[in-house]
C-alpha cells in the first residue's frame, strides 16, 4: 500500500490526522511548559537550534514536511530550498552526521550549517510541519537524564535545571504510536513501518526534491557524497 500520496504528497486522511494529533501532543506540552515558566519561551527571532542541522529525522517526519510544502510553498521556493540542501550535502554529507550522532550529544560539529528550510528572515518555511526533533528540542529531557535544551534556555535555568521537570523524549514515541493506531487501518500501519528509517533533513531534501515516493530509497543509505 502506498502512503506517500504520489509526487504531490496527497497523504491519506488517516495519516494526516495521526500526524496532526501527534504534533498537537508535543506542542501542548511545550505550550504548558512556557506558560508555567517564562524562561522556556524562545527569543524572537531566533534560529539558534536550526544551526547546525545535522541530526536525523524519520521518513515519516519528512512525509509530513512534503505534505506541507506542496500545499504552502510555490514551486520556485521549493526549488530554492532543494538547491540550498544540495549545497549543504556537498559541503558536509552523511559522515559528519553519523559522527555527531555517535557522540551521544557530546560532539561538536566541524561545520555549522543553516537549515535549508530557513528563509532570509531566519523563519522556518515548514514550521507547522517541522520534524519531531525540532518540536521537542528545548522542551524535553532524555530518559537517561540529559536535558535536551539550547544554551540560552539552559543558561536561564542555571543550577535549577537538574531539578526541573521536563517531558521525556522517548515518551513521544509512544504518543506517535498511539496516534497512528487510532487513525490507520492495519494495512496502513504495515505500510508506515518502513518510514521509521532515518536520514538527515538536508539529504532527504537534496535526494528527493520533496518527492515523497523517493523517501524509502534515501532513508538508511550510507553512500552519499
Amino acid at each position: 500500500m502506498d502512503l506517500t500520496g504520489g509526487r504531490s504528497a496527497n497523504l491519506s486522511p488517516g495519516l494526516v490526522r495521526a500526524l496532526d494529533q501527534f504534533r498537537a501532543v508535543v506542542d501542548a506540552q511545550s505550550d504548558a511548559l512556557e506558560a508555567s515558566d517564562a524562561r522556556f519561551v524562545c527569543p524572537i527571532p531566533c534560529s539558534g537550534c536550526c544551526t547546525p542541522n545535522l541530526f536525523f529525522i524519520t521518513g515519516l517526519d519528512f512525509l509530513g514536511v512534503c505534505h506541507h510544502v506542496h500545499r504552502s510553498l510555490s514551486e520556485e521556493v521549493r526549488a530554492d530550498i532543494v538547491l540550498r540542501a544540495r549545497a549543504l550535502v556537498a559541503e558536509c554529507g552523511l559522515e559528519e552526521a553519523l559522527r555527531l550522532d555517535g557522540a551521544g550529544g557530546d560532539g561538536e560539529p566541524n561545520i555549522v550549517q543553516r537549515c535549508p528550510l530557513l528563509d532570509a528572515s531566519e523563519r522556518c518555511l515548514a514550521y507547522v510541519a517541522r520534524p519531531t526533533p525540532c518540536r521537542f528540542f528545548g522542551r524535553s529531557r532524555f530518559q537517561a537524564g540529559e536535558a535536551n535544551l539550547c544554551a540560552i534556555i539552559a543558561g536561564r535555568l542555571g543550577s535549577e535545571l537538574a531539578h526541573t521537570a521536563l517531558p521525556v523524549v522517548e515518551q513521544y514515541s509512544r504518543a506517535l504510536a498511539d496516534a497512528l493506531a487510532r487513525n490507520l487501518t492495519a494495512e496502513e500501519m504495515e505500510a508506515v513501518e518502513p518510514f521509521i528509517a532515518v536520514s538527515t533533513l538536508p539529504i532527504l531534501i537534496s535526494e528527493t526534491a520533496f518527492d515523497p515516493t523517493l523517501i524509502l530509497e534515501v532513508c538508511g543509505r550510507t553512500d552519499f557524497a
